[in-house]
């Protein structure tokens, strides 16, 4: 019979969990805190240094749990100069955020990736000072993976019973809820009891966890029929393609490295869930099943050094090959000792992935560096530098130089930010608007050099934006300065003025739109007032903005102005359609005066 614990055993589990873990706890509170101020002013959701702080406390509260299991079976001293030292190193890296004014895309992955290796540091932090079995070992991640599925069902349940129950109140009693208390309550649930709950169920004594349990029956079942059937189809998917490099004589292909990464992962993993099923009858096919990832290994190298040679380095050909090297010694390990333990594989693993990330060697710094000096090889040739300075060209390169060029600029600025560009082309750096929505920092930069940039799509699809059919649109949230003019008229199809807009509102002034002569015809009624030709005004626009295939564009690129001795004319073009230069279709906000 389940026994429902009472509030007194709850209470004193949570208070010998808050003195067991203490930081981790103080930095869930953190996280929770932080997360219930942004939902309750949206506009903190903008300060970038409410991320940087919220990244900084989640990941202090993976690490400071790693760092605590660790420090447990020491001294008090040694553990409060462990636990001093964690805080110490999440100072520095709430620190060196600060040197990036908004988050990029190398700060969040640095993030995913630091929290990844304190995530495994939970498997083998219990035991660093220890010799421990891989039977042993297994059990404790096996109790760690149960409790991290468990909780993520238990947060899930409790926010969904809170929520109805609060929703309730407000339909049965006439209650105006604000729409926030549902956000708060779930980052509660998330945030705060999550890792309170995941940290109460870990046991107090890991390396007196118990091994003689069998295993379960679903155990059993994922491992035997899900995990290995998946390994399997992988490695004949992989060596299939094997033989047909060696068949074809071809170099592989650049995708095939992460691939590999991902069958060797697969395969490791599940060579790990079969430890408590292996008998030993079976110990002399181990060695064979590391042989057979061998040359998979090679073939990453092979495919790797190819996107090397030929694009330099970039985060992911950084990691895919230190992934490599770490595979490689995995397997050699294996192969070589006898009595090879689990432990140290998750251990090098994690402190391989936090030097990747914070050492002298980071993938960020060597793909900047590595792409930074590709990118001044193609504008030195191109002649675009002289002396630091950008030179405009006066004639565009071929397609394929403008493509590495925008290439290389996209992944600067989605990577390191557009700061960063800012600092490379100081004298171009007035030019660029922060965050324009209307077009990227690379776009502008690329104008300012006399050449066109390509989005990934165009790249990759070969064409040019000539030859595509594009359009342009505004924001009708966006303002407009219509000062000066006395009436916002809707353009309409039909020919001749009329007296009676829809509705039967009687009105004086209109105007109506021929498409194929790029015209608007003005009214007095049934008079003419005027006629404005179009057509030149919307050839300026699409000249102006031909750098950008599609989009949102600012609403002062998209006007333009007509005066005659009669009247005064404001048109913003709100949808521009064209094709290889030609408009094919405009919609527009026209304003008037009638003098």
């Amino acid at each position: 019979m389940l026994k429902i614990p009472s509030l007194d055993q709850i209470s004193a589990k949570l208070n010998k969990t808050v003195k067991r873990f203490p930081l981790p706890v103080l930095f869930a509170a953190i996280t929770a805190g932080i997360g219930i101020m942004m939902i309750g002013d949206y506009k903190f959701l903008d300060e970038a240094w409410n991320w940087k702080l919220l990244m900084t406390s989640v990941l202090g509260t993976i690490f400071l749990t790693a760092l605590t299991l660790a420090a447990e079976k020491t001294s008090n001293t040694q553990r409060s100069v462990i636990m001093c030292f964690g805080v110490a190193c999440l100072g520095i890296y709430w620190w060196s955020l600060q040197t990036v004014s908004d988050p990029t895309q190398s700060m969040v992955f640095r993030f995913i990736f630091l929290s990844l290796a304190s995530l495994i540091g939970l498997f083998w932090a219990p035991f660093w000072k220890q010799k421990i079995d891989n039977l042993k070992l297994w059990h404790w991640v096996y109790q760690v993976g149960v409790n991290f599925i468990v909780t993520i069902f238990f947060a899930v349940v409790l926010f969904a019973g809170t929520g109805l129950a609060v929703w309730a109140i407000g339909a049965l009693f006439g209650v105006d809820i604000d729409e926030r208390l549902y956000g708060y309550i779930w980052v509660l649930c998330a945030a705060l009891f999550s890792p309170v709950f995941f940290l109460a169920q870990l046991d107090q004594d890991p390396e007196k966890i118990k091994t003689g349990k069998s295993v379960n029956k679903f155990m059993k079942v994922f491992t035997k029929y899900i995990m290995s059937p998946i390994t399997l189809g992988y490695l004949l998917i992989l060596y299939t393609y094997t033989l047909k490099v060696l068949f074809a004589t071809e170099w592989p292909k650049g995708v095939l490295g992460w691939l590999v990464i991902c069958f060797l992962g697969v395969s490791i993993f599940t060579y790990f869930l079969w430890t408590p099923l292996l008998k030993k009858t079976w110990e002399k096919y181990h060695r064979l099943f590391w042989l057979i990832l061998l040359p998979q290994i090679v073939l990453l190298f092979m495919a790797i050094s190819v996107r090397i040679q030929a694009y330099s380095w970039t985060e992911n050909r950084y990691f895919v090959v230190v992934l490599g090297f770490w595979l490689l010694g995995t397997t050699l390990y294996f192969l070589l000792q006898k009595q090879a333990r689990f432990k140290w594989v998750f251990l090098s693993l994690s402190v391989l992935i936090f030097f990747t990330q914070i050492g002298p060697l980071n993938g960020y710094s060597i793909s900047k560096k590595a792409q930074t000096s590709r990118l001044m090889e193609n504008l030195t040739a191109l002649k675009v530098l002289e002396n630091g300075q950008i030179v405009k060209l006066e004639a565009r390169p071929n397609t394929e130089q403008e493509d590495e060029i925008s290439s290389i600029l996209e992944y600067l600025e989605n990577r390191h930010g557009v700061d960063y560009l800012k600092n490379l082309f100081p004298s171009a750096a007035e030019n660029f608007v922060k965050k324009d929505i209307y077009e990227s920092p690379e776009s502008q930069l690329m104008s300012l050099m006399g050449l066109k940039y390509r989005t990934e799509w165009e790249r990759r699809s070969n064409v040019d934006t000539q030859d595509l059919d594009y359009s342009y649109s505004i924001s009708y949230d966006a303002p407009r300065q219509i000062s000066g003019y006395d009436w916002r008229l809707k353009p309409t199809y039909q020919k001749g003025g009329s007296s009676v807009a829809a509705g039967g509102i009687p009105i004086r002034y209109s105007v109506s739109v021929n498409q194929k002569e790029k015209q608007l015809t003005f009214y007095d009624r049934e008079s003419v007032l005027g006629v404005v030709f179009v057509g030149p005004y919307l050839d300026q626009i699409n000249t102006d903005l031909s750098r950008r295939v599609s989009g949102n564009v600012d609403p002062e690129r998209m006007k333009f102005n007509y005066e005659d001795e009669s009247l005064s004319v404001l048109v913003y073009v709100t949808h521009l359609r064209a094709q290889k230069n030609e408009i094919k279709h405009f919609e527009s906000e026209v304003y008037l005066r009638v003098k």
